[in-house]
C-alpha cells in the first residue's frame, strides 16, 4: 500500500497548479490571448476540478487509512462504501469514465470454515474505477429486421381486414384465396417445367416481401488503455486496477444446500455486474450505458513494444482492453435513461435481475432480524446459564 505522505504530496501539488489561475490568466493576456472570457472559463473549470480533487482526496485518505482497512474488515453487515482506484492516479481531469461494481451474492456457509467465501459481495465494499475517456469512444445502436415472403393471400387477407363493412371484407378474402390458388398453381407447373413456363411468359413471381421487426440484440462496448506508470505508487495502482476487474468479472464456485460434508463446489455464482457511467461535463453530452457484466479483460505487458521492466520488475507500459455486454435491451423506455436528453419521467424496463436485487434486499433484511435474535437468545442463555451455576 503506497504512503499516505507521498500520496498527500502528489495531490498537495496537483492542487497548488490549479491554485494558480491568476498566474494562468495572466500569461494568457501577456500572450494576446483574443478573449479574456476564455480564462474566466478556464478558471471555472479548475474549480469544478479543486472541488473533485477534494473529494477523491478525502476518499482516499478514508481508504488508505488502516484503521478504516481493520474496521471494514470487520464488517457483518452490508456495506455500502467503494474501494477506489483511480488512472491516472495523480492528475487533474476534467473527465471520467467510472466502473463501479454491484454486489455478488454473498454464498458463505455458516459454520463450515472457508467454504463459499467470495470477494466483492453484497457485504462488502465495492470497486469504483475511475479512468480517463479513452482516445476512442464509440456508441452503437442498432435494431434487427428479417425479410418476410408474405404472398397473395396475405396482401388480400390485408384488404379485407381494411375493408368499409363485413361483406365487403369478405368478398375480398374470397377473392384473395382464388388469387393464391391461381399463384399457387401457375407456380406448380413452372417448377415442373424447370421455371422454362416462367421464362417463356417473361415473367417472375413477385414475393411481395417484408420487413419485419426481429428484435434488439443486446449491446456490446469495448475501452483500451494504454497505461504506463510514472511512479511507483500509480505502478502499484495498474496493478490493483488489472487485479480487481479480474476479480470482480469471474464467477466464484459454491457447494449445494444440503451436501453435508461434500466438498464439491458445483455450482458457479454470477460475477459482478458493473455500473458504468461518466463523470464530468461529458456526461451532459454523451449517452451512456446500461448495466453490463465485464466478458473480456486482456492484458498486454508490451504494448506493442518490445518486453521491458523497470528495476523491481513492473512493466514499463501495460494496455488494457476491456469488453463489456450490457445485460437490457436499448429499447426506447431503456434509451431515455441513459440519454442526456432523456424524459427521466419514462421507467425503464425491468428484468429478472431487477426483480432478483429486490429480493436480496428483503433477504438481507431477514439476515439481519435473524442475527440479532440469534445474538438476544445467546445471551439470554448465557445470563441463565450463568444464574444456574450459581445457584
Amino acid at each position: 500500500m503506497p504512503s499516505l505522505s507521498k500520496i498527500m504530496k502528489r495531490i498537495n501539488q496537483a492542487k497548488s497548479a490549479v491554485n494558480s489561475i491568476k498566474g494562468i490568466k495572466s500569461k494568457l493576456e501577456s500572450i494576446n490571448w483574443e478573449s479574456v472570457a476564455d480564462a474566466d472559463e478556464l478558471k471555472e473549470r479548475a474549480e469544478v476540478a479543486r472541488k473533485r480533487l477534494s473529494d477523491r482526496k478525502k476518499s482516499l485518505e478514508k481508504s488508505i487509512d488502516p484503521n478504516n482497512a481493520k474496521k471494514n474488515k470487520a464488517k457483518k453487515t452490508p456495506s455500502t462504501g467503494f474501494q477506489e482506484l483511480q488512472y491516472p492516479k495523480n492528475d487533474i481531469l476534467d473527465n471520467w469514465i467510472i466502473f463501479e461494481t454491484v454486489g455478488r451474492r454473498n454464498r458463505a456457509t455458516k459454520g463450515r470454515g472457508e467454504r463459499g467465501i467470495n470477494l466483492f459481495n453484497e457485504d462488502s465494499d465495492q470497486l469504483q474505477i475511475a479512468l480517463h475517456v479513452p482516445d476512442e469512444l464509440n456508441s452503437t445502436a442498432a435494431v434487427n429486421y428479417e425479410s418476410q415472403e408474405m404472398g397473395v393471400l396475405a396482401a388480400g387477407f390485408a384488404d379485407a381486414f381494411n375493408a368499409d363493412n363485413f361483406i365487403q371484407g369478405l368478398s375480398k378474402g374470397a377473392d384473395a384465396l382464388v388469387a393464391a390458388a391461381s399463384g399457387a398453381m401457375q407456380s406448380f407447373f413452372n417448377s415442373a417445367t424447370g421455371n422454362a413456363m416462367f421464362l417463356l411468359q417473361g415473367k417472375a413471381k413477385n414475393p411481395m416481401a417484408e420487413q419485419l421487426l426481429k428484435g434488439v440484440d443486446f449491446r456490446s462496448f469495448s475501452f483500451t488503455y494504454i497505461m504506463i506508470p510514472k511512479s511507483e505508487d500509480e505502478a502499484e495502482m495498474i496493478n490493483q486496477i488489472i487485479y480487481s476487474f479480474r476479480t470482480a468479472m469471474l464467477p466464484d464456485t459454491y457447494a449445494p444446500l444440503g451436501g453435508g460434508s461434500i466438498d464439491a463446489e458445483s455450482f458457479f455464482n454470477y460475477p459482478n455486474v458493473f455500473e458504468v457511467y461518466f463523470e464530468g461535463p461529458i456526461a451532459d453530452k454523451v449517452d451512456g450505458f446500461l448495466p453490463a457484466v465485464l466478458t473480456k479483460c486482456d492484458v498486454n505487458h508490451t504494448g506493442g513494444l518490445k518486453f521491458s521492466t523497470f528495476r523491481d520488475g513492473q512493466p514499463i507500459k501495460t494496455q488494457i482492453s476491456l469488453e463489456f455486454t450490457e445485460l437490457k435491451i436499448l429499447s426506447q423506455e431503456n434509451y431515455q435513461q441513459i440519454s442526456p436528453l432523456g424524459d427521466k419521467s419514462i421507467t425503464g424496463s425491468t428484468s429478472l435481475r431487477d426483480n432478483q436485487k429486490e429480493r436480496d434486499k428483503a433477504r438481507q433484511k431477514e439476515d439481519a432480524i435473524d442475527r440479532a435474535i440469534l445474538e438476544e437468545r445467546k445471551k439470554s442463555s448465557n445470563t441463565e446459564s450463568g444464574d444456574g451455576t450459581g445457584g
